[in-house]
């Protein structure tokens, strides 16, 4: 599934920002069971269609502090999930 493509003014001011796309989000002992099941596809769409005119691309991964938090650095859950593909223009922590 495509995205259509955006009619935006000035492109060359705007970034694709994606918050907290993390694996940790799938611990459902954690977190509770989602209401998203569709979310990492979405993303993963919206990203293609992004990269596919070259433009920026920002990650935002937070490093949670709670020793009990699966996106704690250090946990599996803290590592992106994989539709987050190649490298971000930048990345945020």
């Amino acid at each position: 599934m495509d995205v259509p493509e955006p009619v935006l003014p000035d492109l060359d001011r705007l970034a694709r920002v994606l918050v907290a796309v993390r694996r940790g989000f799938d611990d459902a002992d954690y977190w509770g069971a989602r209401n998203n099941p569709d979310c990492e596809d979405n993303v993963a769409t919206l990203l293609r269609s992004w990269r596919r005119h070259a433009r920026p691309v920002v990650f935002v991964r937070h490093d949670s502090s709670d020793p009990r938090s699966p996106v704690r650095p250090g946990q599996p859950g803290h590592d992106l999930q994989p539709a987050l593909t190649g490298e971000p223009d930048l990345l945020v922590n």
